[in-house]
């Protein structure tokens, strides 16, 4: 095989390295003008990258419009070259550096050079290197055209299953992934037969294992139960051999009720290291009826000020590792660190909080009606209807089948109350219409003002001022205090010297100064001209929506301003995009393929093991925890309508 040496490559116009290539270029341009010509493939292949610079609109200053003529032409000497060599390309394939290999791919496509594939053919190219098969299936007209020849190449290439699962399972929301075209003669009982014996395998790389498990059946691949079942099993055994518990780092949560009267609503503690949420017990037990949910609101923290969910996934917390490590499923739910943390500790609240009502002959559950059936209207008119909640005596698998059920229910009502401003109690009786908790709309004639995709301009304020990668953050005396810039100036608005900055930061912060949100004073410091469209945007940044306002005076404007630059939308759900997302991947599994989709396992009677109590009692905590969540966001629509 040829080494590479310092030969021109384009890899991307986004790609930065490109004026690093012009003086190779040069060489080659100049010895082609003094008569050489090229025999040998990669110098074919070179040729091919010199003109793709030019047919991509780049060029070293110092060509003239002769040079460039001159590189025009490497075109059809490319062409020829490998019309002429087409009868022994797996010989000519294997003579190619390993980073010209996939252009060889590229020119025979995309120049249709008469180049019979056979199987016999590419078992030759491939030959050791049967991961290569990959640079074929990215190029969609040879892939249908030698569709039964590629076909069974797949399904005796140990890699095509990573192939499968990275086009049709795995996620990127950054776009930055190759596209894989597969034979229409590979059928679903191919594709399935290849992912299994993948999973045979003696070591099948855990990543593509785990995006088994969030496979969704679809017309490109449909797995069957027993391959999903395999691959659970599969995953048990790599976890157990890559996740040793003696080599892995253990994350505690705990909480605490305590019994002194004098301590705060709530706390923190350490013991060992390990931070503890504590909670005066008295001023739980305060909180009867109805109350009891606002204190789950405002103490557990449930739902913020502005009225979003706090228990969702917020990619804005995801850090640096989590961005970038392992492989996520298309059709799963992005959980972080962050998200793990907020859903293990508000069960052990919902435990803690269900454990001391009981003690005192109360129930969470009691309030719960309480609030629905009598607080909703007695404050604000709300036609609501008796609650069916589950018997203190029943088993833990019984009160999830009923209190499932019971979210969609009171789900329904809203929506028809938030359509008609009433209900009508027949109408919704003979109604067969499925209405999720992610289907109801709001009272209000807008809820929220949504992020409306994510333009240019608002990714870069984004980045800059709230990412965890932007260099605005360093700067003297500051470095390495703050993880964003946003952060910075909070803490030291008035105080960062513009002076300070390399010139390549204030190309940056010269943008914000044009943008309006920053200035610069007299002695030279960067103080913030926009606090509240700064803060709006930080909102939006962390939770991809904003309430509508209660007082619509005080920010209305800005709002309107987001809208004209179409960087929000209106939104007129109960639940914000992200809120109905999070609820998707608890409740149903029609979206995300991750979730534990616990309506469905219990309405629908799933086979649950009936001996992990402990599980079943998890999932009914977690429901009622959703049940709560609903109940407060109604509260807040109808306060709103209100208004």
């Amino acid at each position: 095989m040829s080494i590479m040496l310092d030969r021109v490559q384009f890899f991307s116009i986004y790609d930065m390295s490109i004026p690093h290539y012009f003086e190779r270029a040069e060489e080659v341009v100049s010895r082609y003008r003094s008569g050489w010509r090229a025999s040998e493939v990669n110098d074919v292949i070179e040729l091919y990258n010199i003109w793709l610079f030019v047919e991509n609109g780049f060029s070293a200053k110092t060509w003239d419009d002769e040079v460039i003529e001159v590189i025009r032409g490497f075109k059809q000497d490319v062409i020829s070259y490998f019309q002429c060599e087409q009868s022994s390309w797996p010989e000519l394939y294997g003579k190619i550096v390993f980073e010209y290999r996939h252009f060889f791919w590229e020119i025979v496509d995309r120049f249709n050079i008469k180049c019979s594939l056979t199987v016999d053919g590419l078992r030759t190219a491939f030959v050791d290197r049967g991961r290569e098969l990959s640079y074929v299936l990215s190029r969609q007209r040879l892939v249908s055209k030698y569709n039964r020849v590629i076909a069974e190449m797949l399904r005796d290439n140990e890699f095509a299953a990573e192939w499968l699962l990275s086009e049709f399972v795995e996620g990127r929301e950054d776009g930055n992934k190759d596209r894989f075209y597969f034979p229409s003669s590979l059928s679903l009982e191919d594709r399935e037969k290849i992912i299994s014996d993948y999973l045979d395998q003696d070591e099948p790389n855990l990543n593509y294992v785990r995006l088994v498990l969030v496979a969704k059946k679809d017309t490109n691949l449909r797995l069957s139960d027993d391959v999903i079942l395999k691959a659970k099993r599969v995953e048990k055994i790599l976890n157990e051999k890559y996740f040793d518990p003696e080599n892995a780092m253990q994350v505690k949560y705990a909480i605490s009720i305590e019994d002194d009267a004098s301590k705060p609503l709530k706390w923190v503690e350490y013991e060992d290291g390990t931070p503890i949420l504590c909670y005066s017990k008295p001023i739980m037990l305060k909180h009867e009826g109805a109350e009891l949910l606002h204190y789950c609101r405002y103490g557990f923290e449930f739902i913020n000020r502005p009225g979003n969910i706090e228990l969702i996934a917020r990619k804005s917390e995801s850090s640096v590792l989590e961005r970038v490590m392992g492989l996520k499923g298309k059709f799963s739910y992005e959980i972080n660190t962050a998200f793990r943390y907020r859903a293990a500790v508000s069960l052990l609240q919902m435990h803690g909080l269900y454990g001391t009502l009981n003690a005192a002959g109360r129930s969470v559950e009691g309030s719960v009606k309480d609030f629905y059936e009598r607080h909703l209207k007695e404050e604000f008119g709300y036609p609501s209807t008796a609650l069916s909640l589950p018997d203190p005596s029943m088993d833990w698998i019984a009160k999830c089948r009923v209190i499932a059920p019971e979210i969609d229910a009171i789900a329904k009502r809203h929506d028809h109350f938030s359509r008609r401003g009433s209900v009508d109690e027949e109408l919704l009786q003979i109604s067969t219409d499925t209405i999720r908790i992610t289907d109801v709309h709001s009272c209000n004639g807008v809820r929220y003002y949504v992020l409306n995709g994510l333009p240019d301009d608002l990714c870069r304020l984004f980045y800059l001022l709230f990412g965890d990668q932007s260099m605005l953050a360093y700067v003297d005396p500051f470095k390495n205090q703050h993880s964003s810039f946003f952060k910075l100036l909070v803490e030291h608005n008035g105080e960062i010297a513009y002076d300070n900055y390399a010139e390549y930061q204030k190309r940056d912060i010269n943008y914000l100064i044009d943008q309006g949100y920053l200035n610069v004073d007299n002695d030279g410091f960067i103080i913030v001209a926009k606090q509240v469209e700064l803060f709006l945007l930080k909102y939006l940044y962390d939770y991809s929506c904003i309430p509508a306002p209660a007082n619509k005076e005080y920010i209305q404007d800005y709002l309107n301003d987001m809208m004209a630059k179409g960087w929000v939308r209106e939104d007129n759900y109960l639940l914000s995009p992200e809120e109905r997302n999070y609820f998707e991947y608890y409740m149903y599994n029609s979206k995300y393929t991750n979730g534990p989709a616990l309506r469905n396992c219990y309405v629908h009677g799933s086979n649950r093991s009936l001996g992990n109590e402990e599980a079943h009692k998890r999932a009914y905590f977690r429901l009622l925890i959703l049940m709560i969540l609903e109940l407060l966001k109604i509260e807040d629509d109808l306060k709103f309508r209100n208004v």
